[in-house]
């Protein structure tokens, strides 16, 4: 039996070997993962990974590619920048909860700098008591468990333990007030979307704007700013789409015959469907513009759809707050009200039959998502409508503060109620899944990092871990 065995089957190794041990094993995983992670996020086809927002000139953060410029290739040249940058600077460019993110973690660097400093003083405390043992380890000397029953030196400690305390909840207090005076002056910000809420589950009777508009004038008289409800117009994200890739191409174009002097030689373009090349400008011009003249006339028909709709459906209870908590109104207006007498005003200014119109009514009304978004002029009727309860239905016009126009998934408007709540349980138990069992890969992970472990798994190794 070698030495390290006969330590480990008389209680293990001491305590100084044990942290010599452990540094020689990740103080050079340590440098090895500062190293690549240099060279990695400076190479040119990961740069983006570690930069993402500079793909879009929209999102680029100008202070930080101001504090990286000329930094290119040089090892940790982003550091001082860095540390450098204000709470301010990266308010504006991470958002409050960034800034809370990081602000705690200041917290906790300035915590463990207060444990250093006391434990410069506790050291030499602990260093002067007697010992109870003579095999005392270098570590043991300087620690709390070397001290008898009864010491005086136990009184260092608990002052100790009161001043880090104290000083934690100094910092706390500090960033609660932090937190509060930037949370009141964004709050106070004329943004739109602190005078907006998003209202979920909308009745079918209140999905225009027209009737939306009614019957939330009548709950806030005077109050309401404009309304929107959502439509599901996939036809017209697809031309918007495909004029947003034409507009890039006509782009390009004339890029290109700017940067050759706009000599005689324009861009071309070769049509696949037809074989032949095109002058690229005129060709994608002439796309862009056909693709605005019908993107405005389906914003248009759309609109006009949606006044025929309203005009459509009898309006004469929107006023009263009934009609949503009634559930035999509800169902009545539903299948009576759809219903155009033969002297309505039609969906346009034909003379089809009224089956013809009622169908046209009728599928413009399944494509009115259950969702709107409404701004108001104040922010106390803004606060009232999130807190005031809008229908006796508890399924019915779910109201929430709007969040902003860039963190909308667009997709997932319109979503049932039931729908939300069983994809809401489903990351609930996720969540809950990963936070109890992330113990096993790291119990796992931990198994081959001791030293028995790796000298199992690489006897070559073996020498490195001898006394």
């Amino acid at each position: 039996m070698n030495s390290d065995d006969a330590a480990t089957s008389s209680g293990g190794l001491d305590n100084s070997l044990h942290v010599w041990t452990t540094t020689k094993i990740y103080f050079p995983i340590l440098v090895m993962s500062l190293i690549v992670f240099e060279i990695v996020r400076d190479h040119d086809l990961t740069r983006s990974f570690y930069t993402c927002r500079s793909r879009s000139p929209v999102h680029a953060c100008p202070m930080t590619i101001a504090s990286t410029q000329g930094s290119t290739g040089g090892f940790a040249k982003w550091v001082l920048p860095t540390l450098g940058l204000t709470d301010d600077e990266v308010l504006d460019a991470c958002g409050l909860d960034g800034l809370c993110f990081l602000r705690f973690i200041r917290l906790g660097r300035k915590v463990a700098a207060c444990g250093v400093f006391l434990s410069a003083v506790l050291f030499p405390v602990y260093a002067t008591a007697q010992w109870t043992r003579n095999d005392v380890d270098a570590l043991e000397r300087i620690a709390l468990n070397i001290l008898r029953e009864n010491d005086p030196r136990f009184w260092a400690a608990v002052a100790a333990m009161y001043a880090i305390s104290g000083y934690t909840l100094y910092l706390l207090h500090r960033e609660y007030k932090d937190f509060v005076a930037r949370r009141h002056h964004f709050l106070s910000q004329p943004y739109v979307q602190q005078y907006s809420v998003v209202i979920h589950d909308l009745p079918k009777q209140l999905r225009t704007c027209e009737s939306l508009t009614t019957y939330l004038n009548h709950l806030f008289p005077n109050a309401i700013h404009s309304v929107v409800v959502a439509v599901d117009c996939k036809q017209l994200e697809k031309l918007v789409a495909k004029r947003s890739h034409y507009r890039c191409k006509l782009e390009r174009a004339l890029t290109q015959w700017t940067q050759s002097g706009r000599n005689n030689h324009r861009p071309v373009h070769l049509v696949k469907s037809r074989g032949t090349t095109v002058d690229a400008i005129d060709y994608f011009g002439t796309k862009l513009d056909r693709l605005n003249y019908r993107i405005q006339v389906d914003i248009d028909d759309l609109e006009t759809r949606q006044k025929h709709l309203y005009e459509a459906m009898a309006d004469n209870c929107l006023e009263d707050a009934s009609c949503v908590s009634d559930p035999d109104i509800e169902r009545s207006q539903s299948q009576n009200h759809i219903k155009m007498p033969q002297t309505s005003i039609p969906m346009k200014p034909t003379s089809r039959p009224l089956r013809q119109i009622e169908g046209e009514t009728k599928s413009l009304l399944a494509l009115m998502r259950p969702t709107a978004f409404v701004t108001f002029r104040t922010l106390l009727g803004t606060h009232m409508a999130q807190q005031l309860l809008q229908t006796s239905k508890p399924t019915k016009m779910l109201i929430e503060a709007a969040p902003c126009a860039c963190d909308i998934n667009w997709e997932n408007l319109g979503l049932k109620v039931h729908v939300r709540n069983t994809l809401q349980l489903v990351a609930r138990y996720l969540t809950i899944g990963i936070v109890l069992f992330w113990t096993v890969p790291s119990t796992v992970v931990t198994s081959f990092s001791s030293v028995e472990s790796l000298r199992k798994l690489i006897p070559a190794l073996g020498p490195t871990f001898v006394t």
